[in-house]
C-alpha cells in the first residue's frame, strides 16, 4: 500500500512537471519560462490539536518544480517526505511521542513583491505511511497506523528569500483541515512549521 501511494504521488508529480514544461512559444520565451527542478529540506516543528504536550522537532525533505508564470507569480508543486506528530503525556504520566510519516504534495502559488522575496500559499494533500507511539527516549514502539486516516488535506502559507538564482531559504506554516483520528471523538488535526533551504538546478 505504501509503495502504491508513493508511486501514485511520483506519477502525479511527473505529470505536473511535464505539463509545466510544455511550451508553444519561441526558443527565447521557452528559456525564460522553462521550469526549474530543485530539492529542499529542513527542520519541522509539528503538533496535533487537542493533544496536550509539546511540539515534536523533526524534519522534511523532497523535490519540486518551480515554474515562472510572469514577473510576479510562480507556481511550485512539490513532493515531500515529512515526519509529523507530537510529544504528549499519557494517563500514567509517562512522556510519550506520537510519530507520523507522510508523503506530502503541496501546490504552492508564490508572489514576488520584490525580486528575491516572496510570499506563498496553497493547498496540500498528504498520504500517511505509518504512525507509532514510543517512549520519549526511544525503546518500545506501538504501531497505531490503523488509528488514523490515510489521507489528510491542509493549507499552507509562508515566505522565503532567494539569495541567488539557485539558493534560498523559507518558512512555511501548515494547517490541517480534516480530523485525522479514527478512534476518538476528540477533533485532532495536524499543524506545524517547516524551516529550510531550497536549491534550484
Amino acid at each position: 500500500m505504501k509503495k502504491m501511494i508513493l508511486g501514485a504521488a511520483i506519477i502525479t508529480f511527473a505529470a505536473i512537471a511535464h505539463t509545466a514544461g510544455a511550451q508553444t512559444a519561441n526558443h527565447k520565451q521557452w528559456m525564460h519560462t522553462m521550469p526549474k527542478f530543485g530539492i529542499k529540506g529542513g527542520v519541522s516543528l509539528t503538533g496535533l490539536s487537542n493533544l496536550n504536550g509539546d511540539y515534536r522537532t523533526t524534519g522534511h525533505g523532497g523535490i519540486f518544480v518551480h515554474h515562472t508564470l510572469n514577473k510576479n507569480w510562480c507556481f511550485q508543486p512539490e513532493i515531500l517526505y515529512a515526519a509529523q506528530g507530537q510529544q504528549f503525556i499519557n494517563q500514567e504520566g509517562d512522556k510519550r511521542v506520537l510519530t507520523a510519516d507522510y508523503i506530502q504534495a503541496p501546490f504552492m502559488m508564490q508572489y514576488f513583491p520584490a525580486k528575491k522575496f516572496y510570499v506563498e500559499f496553497g493547498p496540500q494533500v498528504s498520504f500517511l505511511l505509518n504512525s507509532k507511539v514510543k517512549n520519549e527516549g526511544g525503546g518500545d514502539k506501538t504501531d497505531v497506523t490503523d488509528n488514523y486516516r490515510k489521507v489528510d488535506l491542509g493549507v499552507n502559507a509562508g515566505l522565503g528569500v532567494n539569495f541567488t538564482e539557485h539558493v534560498g531559504i523559507y518558512a512555511r506554516y501548515n494547517q490541517g483541515l480534516l480530523d485525522i483520528s479514527k478512534t476518538t471523538s476528540t477533533y485532532r488535526v495536524n499543524n506545524g512549521v517547516q524551516l529550510g533551504a531550497a536549491i534550484k538546478f
